[in-house]
């Protein structure tokens, strides 16, 4: 669109320019070209583009004569031509048909009814315009064919054109510029012997007025008729004096002072315009608002011829019209001019016609060629041009015939082996497609690189597994693209593989391009063509990232099932033996209440034996086996009645945030264990942050999908209210976040601690139908999430029976 529109404006430039460089004949008749670029557009973009181009480079029509007739004309041209360009692909074609229909018809009228011309200076005008618009088509025919040629960029916009056509522009240019040539000569001549007769009749009548002043008398004998000019300049003396017909003279005194003695002398009377015309003669133009050609009509030739040796008169003033020069011009010029259409027309029928008559063969011959391919292989004989005398036409023709037959021949003796190699292709490619669709649809990575490891093809599978595009991985080693750990065993294994050509079974981590980790089992084996050569090598992963993922799980399950049974099995045993020993210790401590000191050692044996109470009930807690009592409550109202005991415990070095955005769903859980879990986990978090910090808790109901929850063995997906203990602590390695539900590790060195918190909650939370996450990263914090399943509450939980309802929770409301 940007070009076309470039292309367009050029063309309106240029429309201008033509507008404006033009070639005069005599007295402002003159050849124009603007209409070359207007004929132009329509050939390249239509009507509607060829007006608008004609319409803005004929608007300098306006302002250099005067009137708009000539920009309809044009732009009417242009609009029409297009039009006629969609029967015939010939420009002069077209253009002569607008000139012989409309457009000289059109300055007919326009020019006379208008402008007020004579007839004869309208169809003389309608003439000029016909042979010049004809000219203009021949040039922009031209011109587009040239661009064509030799400037590629233009091909899209300009249709092609017959040689027959370009044959008839050379013609039709030759012929209508010798015409032109010669009636611009023929013109030039008569317009300058037009001048001469007008510069002598100028000056003869100043002589004559000179005379007539200093005779005394008239005389007889002086009496004389002269005509002077080309028919139309006319004075006579006689005993009456001069007599000037269409003259106008005038006497200037010695103080500049005019009388005029013959008509009117307009150029004396300060108006108009006085211009250099011929030699001594001046040419002389009204100022009027009128149109170029009747300014021109009315304007005068003037001459001023200086008397010397008389006080009364210093010159004698002599005026003559320019309207019967130009008529007499245009008189001669006429008939020359109807010579010249009917000539100009006459040879562009018979070159037409003869180019058309003479090019058919060869317009048949390219059919035939342009056919000769099918028919060739088909088989089929070529229906050739009869002997047309033209030799050139006939031995193109028989070469044609002669090289389609031996052509034929050959595919007839190729066929038979063309049918083989076609079926033996046809089997192959099924071969070759039905692999190709294997190794693109399998759920298996496919990768093949050639012998240096880089990668030259993967599949889809592959693309998808690491997140690279084909693009990005051409040419990469996948080692150095998607492997950043490698036991130093593996990585002996590959390159002992790769060296010898042999390949290699291994599993290891990749990681894909968004960083994801993933375990593939790579299967790699060398490739070697036909002959047996090493090209490279075929590695097939399979993502084995679940399996590990659940052999991981089972482990950990496993792991921390054996241990909840070990340590619910001891619990309930060693709880036994301390039951034994608290109340022995209890009796012991009434019996020796008089002596402090065993009175001392049974206190200590009592404290002893809570403390191991205490340790059991953990131990239970971990094993989901210690006792629950459940209840309907609200969470919410819940950690705001414990917030209090939370800042105690925290002390004031850390800041303690709490948030609830909507109210919360109502869950049943064991409030005193729930109270110790959280207490767990803000005392876990006051340790992270010995410098001070904040602690956050977030409270949210949220819904758990099957897919956020497939890697948590305890977890079902459901409703859940969320309880986010979230602090800005030291944070833990990924190898510590997997072992802090153990129960008794700990990575605090003291000798309070227990190692038993984390096992706690998390057996909490399980005997709850909950589950736990844990998010933490070294530097950033950690971020544990407690989830509680929602419960709706039945008859036996009243209002009253519910611990803090969620009723009175208002929406939004922080702790």
């Amino acid at each position: 669109m940007t070009i076309t529109f470039v292309i367009m404006l050029l063309l309106a430039v240029g429309a201008v320019a033509g507008n404006l460089l033009d070639i005069e004949l005599y007295q402002s008749i003159s050849f124009i070209f603007g209409s070359v670029f207007a004929l132009m557009a329509a050939r390249m973009f239509g009507a509607v583009p060829a007006m608008l181009v004609a319409a803005a480079g004929s608007a300098v029509t306006i302002l250099a004569w005067g009137h708009p007739w000539a920009a309809v004309v044009l732009t009417l041209e242009a609009g029409f031509v297009a039009l006629a360009l969609r029967r015939t692909g010939n420009l002069v074609l077209a253009v002569g048909l607008y000139w012989l229909f409309f457009g000289a018809l059109a300055i007919l009228l326009s020019y006379t009814l208008l402008l007020g011309l004579p007839w004869e200076s309208a169809a003389f005008i309608a003439l000029k315009q016909t042979i010049n618009g004809l000219l203009n088509a021949v040039l922009a025919g031209l011109a587009l064919a040239a661009l064509r040629m030799r400037a590629p960029r233009f091909k899209p916009l300009i249709p092609r054109v017959g040689i027959h056509t370009l044959i008839f522009y050379l013609v039709a240019l030759t012929t209508i510029l010798s015409a032109t040539i010669m009636m611009i000569a023929e013109s030039r001549s008569q317009y300058r012997f037009a001048t001469d007769q007008v510069r002598t009749a100028l000056q003869s009548v100043a002589a004559w007025t000179l005379h007539d002043l200093d005779r005394d008398e008239h005389d007889q004998s002086h009496s004389a008729f002269f005509e002077v000019g080309p028919g139309a300049v006319r004075f006579a003396s006689g005993p009456d004096g001069v007599s000037i017909a269409q003259f106008a003279v005038s006497i200037i005194d010695g103080n500049g002072q005019a009388r005029t003695i013959q008509g009117t002398a307009r150029a004396l009377d300060g108006s108009g315009t006085l211009e250099p015309a011929f030699g001594d003669v001046s040419y002389w133009q009204p100022d009027a608002d009128i149109p170029e050609m009747i300014r021109s009509r009315e304007s005068r030739y003037v001459y001023e011829m200086p008397v010397a040796g008389r006080d009364d008169i210093s010159a004698i003033h002599v005026e003559y019209e320019v309207a019967p020069i130009v008529n007499w011009l245009e008189a001669k010029g006429r008939w020359d001019m109807v010579m010249l259409a009917l000539a100009t027309g006459v040879t562009l029928l018979v070159t037409y016609t003869a180019i058309r008559w003479l090019m058919a063969p060869l317009r048949r011959l390219a059919h035939l060629s342009s056919g000769m391919d099918g028919s060739v292989r088909s088989g089929a004989r070529m229906q050739w041009l009869p002997e047309t005398g033209v030799a050139e036409y006939d031995t193109l023709s028989t070469t044609l015939d002669t090289a389609a037959r031996a052509i034929s021949r050959g595919f007839e003796e190729r066929a038979e082996l063309t049918a083989t190699l076609e079926s033996r292709v046809r089997e192959r490619t099924a071969q070759l497609d039905l692999l190709n669709q294997v190794v693109r649809q399998t759920r298996n990575a496919v990768v093949i690189t050639d012998v240096a490891g880089r990668i030259t093809w993967v599949n889809e599978a592959f693309t998808q597994l690491s997140g690279y595009d084909m693009d990005a991985l051409t040419g990469q080693v996948p080692g150095t693209l998607l492997q950043r750990t490698v036991p130093a065993e593996v990585r002996r294994e590959m390159q002992s593989g790769l060296a010898s050509g042999a390949g290699f079974d291994v599993e290891l981590i990749n990681h894909s391009k968004a960083g994801r980790p993933y375990w593939v089992e790579i299967r790699c084996s060398p490739l070697h063509d036909e002959r047996g050569v090493h090209t490279g090598f075929i590695a097939i992963q399979n993502d084995v990232t679940e399996r590990h993922n659940l052999e991981e799980r089972l482990r950990q399950s496993q792991k921390l099932e054996a241990v909840g049974q070990l340590t619910g099995g001891l619990a309930h045993d060693f709880n036994n033996l301390l039951s034994v020993i608290l109340g022995c210790s209890e009796l012991l401590a009434e019996k020796v209440e008089d002596r402090p000191d065993l009175k001392k050692l049974a206190d200590m044996a009592m404290s002893a034996a809570e403390r191991g109470s205490d340790l059991t009930r953990s131990l239970l807690a971990f094993s989901r086996r210690q006792p629950l009592e459940p209840q309907c409550a609200d969470l919410e109202d819940l950690t705001q009645d414990f917030v209090p005991l939370l800042r105690r415990t925290l002390g004031e070095t850390i800041h303690l945030v709490t948030l609830v955005p909507d109210p919360l769903w109502p869950v049943r859980v064991d409030v005193s264990q729930y109270e110790s879990a959280v207490l767990n986990l803000a005392v876990n978090a006051r340790d992270a942050m010995p410098d001070g910090g904040t602690l956050s808790i977030r409270m949210t109901n949220e819904e758990i999908a099957r897919a956020e929850i497939a890697d948590i063995e305890e977890a079902h997906p459901g409703a859940y209210v969320c309880v986010e203990v979230a602090d800005t602590g030291h944070g833990m390695s990924p190898e510590i976040c997997k072992r802090v539900f153990e129960p008794f590790f700990s990575t605090k060195r003291t000798q309070t601690n227990s190692g038993l918190g984390l096992s706690m909650v998390f057996g909490f939370l399980v005997q709850s139908g909950g589950f736990v996450r844990i998010w933490s990263q070294e530097g950033k914090g950690t971020k544990i999430s407690l989830y509680f399943p929602r419960t709706i509450p039945d008859a036996s939980d009243t209002d009253g029976d519910m611990v803090q309802g969620a009723a009175d929770v208002a929406p939004g409301r922080g702790i």
